[in-house]
């Protein structure tokens, strides 16, 4: 038993190899554990003549999606979106996570765009009412910013092209360290129930070629929203500091115009 442990350089290598659980044979880096889950879809009210988006009872501020750009052969990359959903305190909600499939664009005899991966976008684009899709141009990304731009006239979002020369793997970490230590990351459960959760688990920094496609459009996502410091406002506590600095007091002026 314990040559068996030594052996097992982890406890989880030797759950794995012994009690037969599905678990990393190292040690995991981004724990998707930490990630909270929600299963409910944003929704768009009206009052006073606004439009606000809430999840549930919690507003909406931001929202950005990402888009992964692969030409979908065999054997190549996953070509991946998603989108992120932010509060006023700053929590993530990754609320889409999925592969695009088929042709870049598909035209008709009018070179009118009908189909394709572009299309696609522009159904999720309407359905949860995304501002702005970045679109990473390394690679075949290049040219499918502007096929998006075409997919997407009239519907009032917008499409920036990003060029991402970070290494991936330090592009991931980056982004996903934080949310998971301090919690504020969230993701619907069609998110969790794919990919994503076993790519997050298996992650490892120091490999170059894994299954991290979708983890990746996560990553852009959420490196694409802007930073924001909730302040919770609530009952005052007797620890409030006082104003000592001096000032020459109130005083009311009649002004007769």
């Amino acid at each position: 038993m314990e040559n068996r442990r030594k052996e097992t350089r982890t406890i989880n290598e030797w759950d794995s190899q012994y009690q037969l659980h599905s678990k990393p044979v190292g040690d995991v880096r981004l724990d998707p554990d930490r990630i909270r889950e929600y299963n409910i879809h944003p929704q768009i009210r009206y009052a006073n003549r606004t439009a606000s988006l809430w999840l549930g009872n919690v507003q909406i501020v931001g929202a950005v999606a990402w888009w992964d750009v692969a030409t979908g052969k065999v054997k190549a990359d996953a070509s991946a979106f998603s989108l992120i959903l932010t509060d006023a305190r700053g929590h993530l909600y990754w609320h889409v996570c999925q592969e695009l499939t088929g042709e870049l664009a598909e035209f008709d005899d009018n070179d009118k765009i009908t189909g394709g991966q572009v299309a696609q976008i522009k159904e999720l684009v309407l359905k949860y009412q995304i501002p702005v899709v970045c679109v990473e141009v390394n690679g075949p990304g290049s040219f499918a910013g502007k096929l998006l731009r075409q997919a997407l006239k009239g519907t009032s979002c917008g499409v920036r092209e990003e060029f991402s020369i970070t290494n991936k793997q330090k592009r991931i970490l980056d982004a996903f360290e934080a949310p998971l230590s301090s919690r504020f990351l969230w993701a619907h459960t069609d998110v969790l129930d794919g990919p994503v959760y076993d790519q997050m688990r298996d992650f490892n920094p120091a490999l170059t070629n894994q299954p991290d496609d979708f983890i990746d459009s996560g990553a852009g996502a959420i490196s694409q929203t802007p930073v924001r410091i909730g302040k919770v406002v609530g009952i005052p506590t007797g620890h409030a500091r006082e104003d000592w600095r001096l000032s020459d007091g109130d005083h009311l002026v009649d002004v007769d115009y």
